[in-house]
Parts: structure tokens; C-alpha cells; sequence
């Protein structure tokens, strides 16, 4: 992964560190380091073809997915955890009636788990 930065001029390095390092910094190839770090120029990020084969595929629409989202903020579970939770009916995770309404509403419908299926197919 590449990374950016604005490249400050010299004339904005003094009574900074920088100033006083940058002379005895012989060992640095500052042209490689430009090479290496230096920020795209022209156009920004390339688009994506529509047909590309790696495109993300949803199985939710957007308004569940952000319902679905909302409603795992407001279990204090991380969702990395959550299958846990839900085999063990942790009682930390679920502490109330309106935490297990709230798993309830995060089941797939049927029509969810048949996209799902499809996709895995």
C-alpha cells in the first residue's frame, strides 16, 4: 500500500528538527524516497469497469444493510463476538427483552438467506 504525504518545502523547515537532521543525513536517498512515496499526479483513482468480476456483490439492499447496522450499535456485543454470543444466550450480551427483539430483527428473512444461497452456488 502507498503512502502520501505534501512535501514540505526547505524554506519551512526552519527552527524544526528537521532542520538540523537533514544536514547530517547523509545515508538518505531523498530522490528514491520521492520515488517511492510520491503522491499520483492526473485524475485521482482509477474507476472500476462496471463489469469487472471482483465488484462487490450485496445480498442486502442498502436500507436493511444500514438498519442492520444501527441495530448491532445498539447491542453492546462486538460483532466479531456475536456468533459466540448468540450459541451461549450470553446473559452479558443480551441483558434485557428489547436486546433479544433486537437479534430477532437482525434474522435473515427467507428471501435473504435464498440470495445468500444463490451467491454461494
Amino acid at each position: 500500500k502507498q503512502l502520501y504525504w505534501d512535501k514540505i518545502l526547505n524554506m519551512r523547515l526552519g527552527g524544526t528538527i528537521w532542520a538540523t537532521k537533514l544536514e547530517t543525513a547523509d545515508w538518505i536517498d531523498f530522490a528514491r524516497v520521492e520515488k517511492l512515496f510520491h503522491a499520483p499526479t492526473g485524475g485521482g483513482m482509477r474507476k472500476r469497469a462496471t463489469n469487472d468480476k471482483s465488484a462487490k456483490v450485496s445480498i442486502l439492499d442498502l436500507k436493511r444493510a444500514t438498519s442492520v447496522g444501527i441495530l448491532m450499535s445498539r447491542l453492546k456485543v462486538p460483532w466479531v463476538s456475536m456468533d459466540a454470543a448468540i450459541r451461549t444466550l450470553s446473559s452479558e450480551a443480551f441483558q434485557t427483552a428489547e436486546d433479544v427483539q433486537t437479534l430477532l430483527k437482525l434474522m435473515p428473512t427467507d428471501d435473504e438467506r435464498k440470495a445468500f444461497n444463490n451467491r454461494l452456488k
